[in-house]
């Protein structure tokens, strides 16, 4: 009865509960307490670097009256953040370890004295050392810059990866968090050795600490152009993220472009743009012959998810447009689908990502 009963220890037998967390095996755990507890306090902790900078990867343990036994554990986000569920009534101290140092040099520091039920407590700390720093600054402008070809990037975050081992775990944990952020910039070849190299570097587009956005950039020379999407300022944590990169030349238009008003030969699907796209997005088709043709939108389950066309198309090129809306007119969920068109027994596809 105590398997469908978890108050019992707490309402029944009187113990007070400090803390409870669900042990993966290999040091990872995540909180249960509420579970056990019906008197919760919250323990915000985030950490910085000397530069106050968020410190990623640290650990975070947390102990009560058992000196040297944790109640929980936890380690810091992309923003230096890792939250806990705590008993009420009782006294908590902590530690820190990571990439930057320990705190304190020995033991634990006292952070919560007399929990109380339904209470927050914000504890921050910064330590002593700090990460890398890009070291970027904006290039100036080309005096005279060619315009031969153009470069789109859109690019989306997915999460992070926080890696981390505890107490006498002898393998190391990835703990998926549904965080993150990266530096995004371009640089000519030159620049670019400069920042691998650790040294103070010029470029362009330079964006700090973001989790998703759009680049559109017209390379000004003819030499090798890199655009960066770079983790550096990070210590141990690690960012998923898609990008989706589009290169366009200024020269003079296809055989199969609309406006030379030539007939396509064969069938086409070509690749939405913008993509990623937030608001709309355009698909461009060609049908060499009248017939029916169907494009639709499916997760990455294979389902379904929305309709654009499905009828009779007569030869020539056709566009048709997505909002993001599914076929039960609600707004998709952020990431990638895919687009396929069905003509016949042909069938064509694109990757689409959609940013909500």
């Amino acid at each position: 009865n105590y398997l469908n009963n978890p108050l019992v220890y707490e309402n029944g037998w009187g113990k007070v509960i400090s803390a409870v967390y669900n042990y993966r095996g290999d040091g990872y755990v995540w909180d249960v307490t509420e579970r056990y507890s019906e008197g919760i306090a919250t323990l915000n902790v985030t950490v910085y670097d000397s530069i106050g900078r968020p410190a990623d990867g640290y650990k975070v343990t947390i102990e009560t009256i058992y000196a040297g036994y944790a109640a929980i554990w936890g380690v810091t986000n992309a923003l230096g953040q890792v939250t806990f569920s705590l008993g009420d009534g009782k006294n908590f101290t902590l530690r820190l370890d990571g990439p930057l140092g320990s705190y304190p040099s020995f033991g634990t520091a006292s952070v919560i004295t007399g929990s109380v039920a339904g209470m927050t407590y914000d504890w921050e700390h910064s330590m002593y050392l700090y990460q890398p720093e890009h070291q970027l600054s904006q290039a100036p402008d080309y005096p005279n810059p060619l315009d031969d070809y153009k470069m789109d990037i859109e690019y989306l975050v997915d999460y992070e990866l926080a890696y981390q081992w505890f107490l006498n775990a002898n393998s190391e944990f990835a703990e998926k968090m549904n965080t993150g952020s990266i530096d995004v910039f371009i640089a000519n070849e030159e620049n670019y050795n400069h920042y691998t190299s650790l040294e103070p570097a010029e470029a362009f587009g330079i964006e700090e600490n973001v989790a998703s956005g759009a680049i559109s950039f017209i390379l000004p020379t003819a030499e090798s152009w890199y655009s960066v999407f770079s983790a550096r300022e990070f210590s141990k944590n690690a960012m998923r993220f898609n990008a989706v990169v589009n290169i366009y030349s200024n020269g003079p238009p296809g055989v199969n472009d609309p406006s030379t008003g030539g007939l396509p030969s064969e069938f086409t699907l070509e690749t939405p743009y913008p993509n990623p796209f937030n608001s709309e997005t355009v698909i461009d088709f060609a049908v060499p012959e009248t017939g029916e043709v169907k494009i639709a939108v499916f997760n990455l389950l294979g389902q379904e998810v929305a309709v654009l066309t499905d009828k009779a198309h007569t030869t020539g090129h056709h566009s048709v447009r997505w909002n993001g809306i599914d076929n039960n007119g609600s707004v998709v969920s952020s990431g990638m689908y895919l687009l396929r068109m069905t003509a016949g027994e042909k069938q064509f596809s694109q990757k689409l990502c959609y940013l909500r």
